[in-house]
């Protein structure tokens, strides 16, 4: 009876461990990214500092310690279509980059955010994207 009990307890654990830590991998390609803008830095009298704010999209795969790699030029808008290879499981991420038009103009680079990160995502919820290509379905069988 003890048995049956650690293993039922064993496996509640389990899942409930699962769930919070669940991640939606979609199934697109090609894929729309988004995200809510990032505010423009402040200076310390609370005024906004006068600049653009642009994004870079990046993409990295699901192999623990491999780093990402920027997709495309630096964007003014919030949303991206992302192309990834069929069969690998990818990451996205954003990265702001502010240019202040007053000195000094040094671009300032912000944080990565990645799709891996519950801070980061909509509602909590990380994800990813494993795009698995449809296969035609094999028609005309018959004997001859």
């Amino acid at each position: 009876m003890k048995k049956s009990m650690f293993t039922l307890l064993a496996i509640l654990l389990f899942v409930f461990a699962s769930a919070a830590h669940s991640q939606v991998m979609h199934n697109l390609d090609p894929a729309k990214f988004a995200w809510d803008a990032s505010q423009l830095p402040k200076n310390s009298a609370g005024a906004n500092i006068p600049g653009v704010m642009k994004y870079q999209a990046w993409s990295k795969p699901a192999v623990l310690g491999e780093t990402g790699v920027k997709v495309g030029g630096e964007i003014v808008e919030t949303q991206i279509m992302l192309s990834f290879p069929a069969y690998v499981a990818a990451y996205p991420g954003v990265q702001a980059v502010f240019y202040p038009s007053a000195t000094p103009t040094v671009p300032y680079f912000y944080t990565i955010a990645w799709s891996t990160s519950a801070a980061a995502c909509a509602g909590g919820v990380t994800f990813g994207v494993l795009y698995l290509p449809v296969l035609d379905t094999l028609k005309n069988l018959r004997v001859q």
